[in-house]
């Protein structure tokens, strides 16, 4: 179908979010029974001890999206359906100004409230059918200027998947789906302003395996708002700050035996284009991913180059501002070393160090701040995030919330697992940044951002029962005022699924 098709198909249906406030409390009324409910089942189902320890901890592939490799064996016809509800409520202090007095709320607590319902049915050993809905509430408490909502009914995912196609070992996906790769360095995440309500993307993903290689290639379409399918109680809520399109092949070198989940060889292509009223840019990024073991420790690194073309601002939004057009030169790069020790308790300790280019504001006709593509998602920090903000508004190129460049850290730590069903990890990080930004101290010297303290407690009782708590901890470097205060974030979640 057409992407205009689509697009009146989903602004016809769509209904008004105007809710009266007995609606409202219906709607909070029916995510809240159902949590409970699928708590209740789920507690009905539990396994035992022995099963949950027989599950083990296994090797997780580095690759997770979706492919021909990995997609089996289907049996047919079969239909199956589950669901998920997810309850978060979360502490935000001084991260989003660190206490310098321009945000409206510098210390506020909010509560998310995700519902999702999904169905696969499975046509045939070749194709299958996929949909996921999805609920997110938002309550603010004792904000000033952060209202609460009710959030949409949306399709998540709406996809049809082909397997095995006329014989040969190749897969597509076609509709709303989720990519991820690797570690989310470059592909996770399509719809940064919605949080983690959603991370889909629109488009199509195609999978093939020839003997020692396997390919990916991919088209997406991302819009600033909803247009292409129907939502319950619109709010028209924001995804993205411009329109986007991006393709990208991926082909990865596969190795015979049980070795190809410890060794890997990546390689990508990465074509996007952001468009707005405000900007037009093409990125073009070629990028290598290594995976390998080396004695008793595991290795990952990724390395990315970017060039391409942007629009030049002497302000921040505004149109007048525009004084032409610049060149794209960027990298990225990102490596990690990890290992696993058993005693006195499992424990897997891990290092690494991370580096996204910055704009360099001397250089005329030239960006060199990295571009995260479809990766503006707390991959390295849910706290960091936040301040980041605070460079994305006064930047003249108003990249927008989330955009990871002009950072530079090492970092290390571990986390201990007693119990198959339980970790925490303690990590920390130090983060500096390769070049000037509008909020650094006049003089010279090392550009520090801060030290970046995380603590994760993960739980999993059973299979359809998790939960975490995050407490993170921001201390500012001379790249802030003096005047700047420490930062926090705390997050409780609690969720099951069926």
């Amino acid at each position: 179908m057409a992407a205009q098709g689509l697009d009146n198909w989903g602004s016809g249906l769509t209904i008004p979010g105007t809710m009266s406030i007995q609606h409202k409390r219906f709607f909070h009324a029916v995510s809240a029974i159902s949590g409970v409910l699928l708590i209740t089942l789920a507690l009905a189902h539990c396994p035992s001890r022995a099963d949950t320890q027989a599950n083990g901890r296994g090797i997780v592939p580095l690759t997770t999206t979706w492919n021909i490799e990995t997609a089996g064996d289907m049996p047919y016809p079969r239909s199956d359906f589950g669901a998920d509800f997810r309850l978060r409520l979360t502490h935000l202090g001084y991260a989003e100004d660190l206490g310098l007095g321009f945000a409206d709320d510098p210390s506020r607590q909010f509560m998310r409230i995700r519902s999702r319902g999904w169905a696969r049915y499975d046509h045939s050993p070749v194709l299958s059918a996929y949909i996921r809905l999805n609920n997110e509430s938002t309550t603010c408490i004792g904000c000033d200027h952060h209202k609460s909502d009710v959030g949409e009914v949306i399709f998540e995912n709406l996809y049809i998947e082909v397997r095995n196609l006329f014989g040969l070992p190749v897969g597509a996906r076609l509709g709303r789906q989720d990519l991820f790769y690797g570690t989310g360095f470059v592909i996770s995440d399509g719809t940064p302003l919605d949080g983690t309500r959603t991370t889909y993307v629109n488009g199509a993903l195609l999978t093939w395996v020839i003997p020692s290689w396997s390919f990916d290639a991919f088209m997406v379409w991302n819009r600033k708002r909803e247009e292409y399918l129907p939502r319950i109680n619109n709010k028209y809520t924001r995804l993205l700050e411009f329109n986007e399109i991006a393709t990208g092949i991926i082909f990865r070198r596969l190795l015979d035996g049980t070795s190809a989940r410890d060794y890997l060889l990546e390689h990508y292509y990465i074509f996007k284009e952001e468009k707005g009223w405000h900007k037009l840019s093409t990125i073009h990024t070629l990028g290598t991913r290594l995976g390998f073991p080396f004695s008793r420790f595991r290795c990952a690194a990724e390395f990315a180059y970017q060039a391409g073309h942007a629009p030049q601002y002497k302000f921040a939004e505004v149109e007048s501002g525009l004084i032409g057009s610049q060149t794209i030169l960027a990298y990225g790069v990102e490596g990690r070393v990890s290992t696993h020790v058993d005693w006195p308790l499992p424990v897997d300790l891990f290092a690494g160090y991370v580096h996204l280019s910055g704009d360099d504001p001397v250089t005329q006709g030239k960006h060199e701040g990295w571009n995260p593509l479809l990766s503006r998602w707390p991959n390295w920090s849910e706290l960091y995030l936040y301040t980041l903000g605070i460079e994305a508004d006064l930047h003249p190129q108003a990249q927008g919330f989330a955009f990871w460049q002009n950072l530079k850290s090492t970092f290390g730590g571990l986390v201990i697992t007693p119990d198959p069903r339980m970790s925490l990890e303690a990590r920390v990080m130090m983060l500096t940044a390769s070049q000037h930004i509008a909020t650094v101290r006049v003089e010279e010297g090392p550009k520090e951002r801060g030290t970046l303290l995380i603590f994760k407690f993960a739980w999993r009782p059973t299979p359809r029962l998790f939960g975490h708590l995050l407490y993170e901890s921001f201390f500012p470097g001379n790249v802030y005022i003096e005047d700047a205060r420490s930062a926090g974030f705390l997050r409780l979640q609690l969720g099951t699924s069926l």
